[in-house]
């Protein structure tokens, strides 16, 4: 079967275009990261992190460029992700945290600077439900009531 000219341009502009965005990409993909990524962690050590650690790890080998713990906690969290709210956007300094301390906190504490939209998440690691208690005496026995 013979091609005529313009389909053949066609085609070579096509798998050009193909590499030249593929190569674009390796680039980019090397090009990051190029130091070593900061999880911040803003809880107590013994909690959140022992959750994180694993895939931590991992995700440093993955990567080829270790990932930090570092523990900035206080105000239910608000320390630590408002430190990240506040850091430059350029994948070096994440948080890992439950989506208390990014949804939540903002919305009880308006001494909080920054407020969901301030993050962008890039994994759930864990799922977990939240329970309402009260005492078997109470005269509130439904969320209802």
């Amino acid at each position: 079967m013979r091609l005529n000219r313009s389909l053949w341009l066609g085609v070579i502009s096509v798998l050009s275009g193909m590499l030249s965005l593929q190569a674009s990409q390796s680039v980019a993909a090397e090009k990051f990261p190029v130091k070593p990524v900061q999880v911040i962690i803003p809880f107590q050590p013994g909690d959140t992190d022992n959750l994180l650690r694993p895939f931590i790890e991992r995700m440093g080998e993955f990567l080829g460029q270790p990932l930090s713990l570092v523990y900035k906690p206080g105000a239910a969290g608000a320390v630590g992700a408002g430190f990240v709210a506040t850091s430059k956007p350029d994948g070096y300094v994440l948080v890992g945290t439950s989506h208390s301390s990014v949804a939540v906190v903002p919305l009880t504490n308006k001494q909080v600077t920054y407020s969901l939209d301030s993050f962008e998440p890039i994994a759930c690691l864990v799922e977990s439900g939240s329970l309402i208690v009260v005492l078997s005496s109470s005269p509130w026995l439904t969320f209802k009531d």
